[in-house]
């Protein structure tokens, strides 16, 4: 079995319910996409719980994070506008969106993979920024 996703997610762990902004380094910044990218690729899929300001920050962040993270496209969806906090969230395995206005205080990004394996990577990390592979 391949063992960087071991790695990536070992290093991953300390950003598990992540409640705080995180200030990174540049070189901080780029091992943890990298590490995501590689945590994502063993998965068998992946959800992005995505808090932002409007729907239109969302959908926004949402492109960038499935770009960045090689996935495959998602469903079409005419999703409402919302001008105020929402979830977002995106099932790669279904491909289907879910929005919904929020009422918490955290904004970020919320990853989660899965495995079909036992011993496959599972587990949730974030909240990340909504501009985390943006710079990337």
């Amino acid at each position: 079995m391949d063992t960087n996703w071991m790695a990536a997610e070992q290093r991953l762990q300390q950003y598990r319910c992540q409640t705080e902004a995180i200030d990174w380094s540049p070189t901080e910044r780029q091992q943890v996409c990298a590490d995501l990218r590689i945590l994502v690729a063993a998965a068998d899929f992946l959800t992005l719980g995505i808090c932002a300001e409007t729907s239109a920050a969302a959908q926004d962040a949402l492109a960038v994070y499935w770009d960045a993270l090689q996935q495959p496209a998602l469903d079409p969806t005419d999703l409402p506008t919302i001008a105020e906090p929402c979830f977002l969230k995106a099932n790669g395995r279904s491909g289907r969106l879910l929005l919904d206005p929020y009422e918490g205080d955290y904004r970020g990004v919320l990853i989660t993979v899965h495995s079909d394996l036992a011993d496959g990577p599972s587990g949730t990390y974030g909240h990340f920024p909504l501009d985390l592979f943006a710079a990337a």
